[in-house]
């Protein structure tokens, strides 16, 4: 029995496979009876598998949405597992504060330093991927961070000042006093 595979075809998702034995190949029909474990298996890939095609036809799109959404599910969890709010007490204009600047800031700047650095270190070896760390922790890390802090600082409804003494504080702005 074949597994179903999910396609591009037209402008359109399209789920082909899955035939029935003796009618391999026509892509149309799906048994009416599959085993439970494979029935649950082709339910969790699925999402998956057009996860992965709809970041072939419009990687960039994807990846902001993607930034998006765990920028605010990571604020969600913060939230309530680190901060113990509560649903009750629950920040919602922050979680779309925090999603917003998922999609705004955190998907491009990313997927653009990531396609960058693809291009100025080039190859799939260990020394590679160390090289790219290197830069992406020297280069990126503290500029992003930055911006980061002072962007959530300010829709967040900060002062320059107050944004300012928060990366005096993690130790992004070197303290002149020192």
């Amino acid at each position: 029995m074949e597994s179903a595979e999910v396609t591009y075809e037209h402008g359109r998702l399209a789920v082909t496979g899955g035939s029935k034995p003796g009618t391999e190949g026509s892509g149309t029909d799906i048994p009416r009876r599959r085993h439970r474990a494979e029935s649950k298996l082709g339910r969790m890939t699925l999402p998956w598998r057009v996860y992965q095609m709809m970041m072939l036809k419009h990687p960039w799109k994807v990846q902001i949405l993607t930034a998006g959404t765990l920028v605010g599910c990571s604020d969600v969890i913060s939230q309530q597992l680190i901060e113990r709010q509560g649903w009750a007490n629950h920040d919602t204009k922050r979680t779309l504060r925090m999603t917003t600047v998922g999609l705004i800031y955190v998907g491009p700047v990313l997927g653009a330093w990531y396609k960058l650095l693809d291009r100025l270190v080039v190859g799939k070896s260990k020394t590679v991927a160390f090289k790219k760390m290197l830069l992406d922790q020297f280069a990126l890390a503290p500029s992003f961070l930055a911006c980061f802090l002072a962007l959530t600082g300010f829709l967040g409804g900060h002062s320059r000042e107050e944004v300012w003494l928060k990366l005096k504080k993690v130790g992004i702005i070197a303290n002149s006093e020192m």
